[in-house]
């Protein structure tokens, strides 16, 4: 939590949190952070997985502007229709 303020503070214009640590459950620790500072620090969070219900889960926590960074959600905006992108209130632009 200090860091995150610390990091806008001093000029950060978004925080990009790594989450996906190997042979931990990436879902449950991005949670966890999430739930500590999604309120508490005013910078857009970067939301970055390549597993679809890791980042729909990220944006149930995260109460305003997110940024979603993912390959599947590259691939999925690039070869699917607006309707069928899993978040519909997400904005998906290349």
């Amino acid at each position: 939590m200090a860091l995150a303020k610390k990091l806008v503070n001093d000029g950060s214009h978004m925080l990009d949190p790594c989450c996906a640590i190997v042979g931990e459950d990436e879902k449950r620790y991005r949670t966890s952070f999430l739930e500590k500072i999604a309120t508490r620090v005013p910078a857009p969070i970067l939301v970055d997985s390549t597993e679809a219900d890791v980042v729909e889960e990220a944006l149930k926590r995260i109460p305003r502007k997110a940024i979603v960074n993912s390959i599947k959600t590259w691939k999925m905006a690039r070869s699917a229709s607006p309707r069928s992108c899993p978040w519909p209130s997400a904005s998906l632009r290349l």
